[in-house]
């Protein structure tokens, strides 16, 4: 069965009025193979899969260690999703690194925000296989785009 992972690194810096403060993901802590403690793995859709682990990669931008979607591929509509429990932000600019490791039907990921459960969020997904970066809505478990680059 093909398997579908990226990589992810996390930067969010908070716009607080005048003063901005930079908080930055990193998983340079957790042991690979475990999943970072405050990070919760869900998912949209029916199915299996959803495995996130920290594995080493030296090539990554900001340290060794990141955070991996391990699982095979899912069944059509089947979203991979993880997100942090601390802290929440708010007026946020993102910077995020994103890499495809492997997937012969889908290889997307990206940052989500807003999100009150695995059903209810929104994403910027960057998509390598369609060579796209759309942005989704989705409610109620169903993704709808609202926006791609011109």
């Amino acid at each position: 069965m093909p398997r579908r992972a990226w990589e992810l690194t996390m930067v969010a810096l908070v716009l607080l009025g005048a003063n901005a403060v930079e908080h930055r993901w990193t998983f340079e802590d957790t042991a690979v193979g475990e999943r970072p403690r405050g990070w919760t793995a869900s998912q949209t859709g029916e199915g299996t899969g959803s495995v996130w682990k920290v594995t080493e990669d030296l090539t990554a931008p900001a340290g060794s260690k990141v955070l991996t979607q391990l699982s095979s591929e899912g069944p059509n509509r089947f979203f991979n999703v993880c997100t942090s429990d601390q802290p929440v932000l708010a007026d946020v600019d993102i910077v995020v690194s994103v890499k495809a490791l492997t997937g012969k039907l889908d290889q997307g990921g990206g940052p989500i925000w807003r999100f009150r459960d695995a059903k209810n969020y929104y994403i910027c997904r960057l998509n390598p296989l369609e060579q796209d970066f759309r942005l989704f809505h989705v409610v109620d478990g169903v993704r709808t785009m609202i926006g791609e680059p011109a």
